[in-house]
């Protein structure tokens, strides 16, 4: 490795690691989420903050089994998904390539959750700059 890719490592981390300083802050700033994880359509992770989720695997995993089928419906592309369990639910929200995931109480409001996408959209599109940007 010459000194350019060196640079342009240390340069990605520092923007990741932005990345998830600016979900830590949308986490603190709403009451009841306890974590947000974005993959891409393939459910491999890019980005995370927040508590960690032990079944975090799992829930792409569910996440993926459930939209095929949902697809056949004909009803267009899958925007939001919830999923409401005991003690947590999950929203997630399809933002073309990535896919939003956020763990929250079960008293969290759905609408809040819902409107995540949209002000999660600059840092979804810093990220995609910083993943197209990885040799």
């Amino acid at each position: 490795m010459n000194l350019f890719h060196y640079s342009f490592l240390i340069n990605s981390y520092s923007k990741m690691v932005e990345v998830g300083r600016s979900l830590q802050e949308i986490i603190t700033s709403t009451p009841g989420i306890s974590s947000i994880f974005i993959t891409d359509r393939d459910g491999v992770p890019i980005a995370s903050s927040g508590t960690e989720t032990r079944s975090r695997q799992a829930l792409v995993q569910s996440y993926q089994m459930t939209m095929e089928p949902a697809s056949k419906l004909d009803m267009g592309p899958q925007k939001y998904a919830f999923f409401y369990y005991d003690q947590r639910q999950v929203a997630v929200i399809t933002v073309h390539p990535m896919v939003i995931f956020i763990v929250a109480s079960p008293d969290t409001n759905s609408g809040v959750l819902m409107s995540m996408g949209e002000r999660m959209e600059p840092l979804l599109q810093q990220l995609e700059k910083i993943i197209g940007d990885l040799p």
